[in-house]
Formats: C-alpha cells, structure tokens, sequence
C-alpha cells in the first residue's frame, strides 16, 4: 500500500469527516457550557458544527490542489433566478 492518498480516499475521508461532525452535532447541547467534573469546555452544535465545516473544507481544499483533473469534492451553491408568476 502506497504512502500518498488518492483521490478517493480524500473522497472517503471527507464524507467520513462529515458523517462524524453530524452524528456529534445531534447530542451536542445547543449552547456550550462547562463541564466542572471533567474541567473542559462543552462545544455546542455550532461549535461542532463550524470545526467539521473546516475540517471538510479543509480536506476538499487539499484535494484540489493535489487533483486538478478530478472534480471537486464540494461545489458552491448556484445562485437561482427568481421567476415570475403570472
């Protein structure tokens, strides 16, 4: 097994990455505390949802850069033109 990732283990990790920020945002609190017993922060589904939109961002960056050729791993939005109602 080669040392350098390939495409679609970029591919993997990100959805991987996504799919663990997910399932951690469900049981986060919504706003963060602290924790007196364990002596740490709390992150709430915001904290935990902005560190996984990094952590992708990240990955789909990196991916880029290495896979000109392959398509990106997250496209941005299309702007939709409203129509009219007659």
């Amino acid at each position: 097994m080669s040392d350098t990732m390939t495409y679609e283990d970029y591919r993997t990790l990100a959805r991987k990455t996504a799919e663990e920020g997910l399932i951690k945002s469900l049981t986060a609190p919504s706003f963060s505390g602290y924790s007196k017993l364990a002596g740490c922060k709390i992150p709430s589904k915001n904290d935990v949802m902005r560190a996984t939109n990094a952590n992708v961002r990240a990955i789909c960056n990196m991916a880029k850069e290495l896979f000109p050729d392959k398509p990106l791993l997250i496209t941005e939005e299309e702007e939709v033109q409203p129509i009219a109602v007659k």
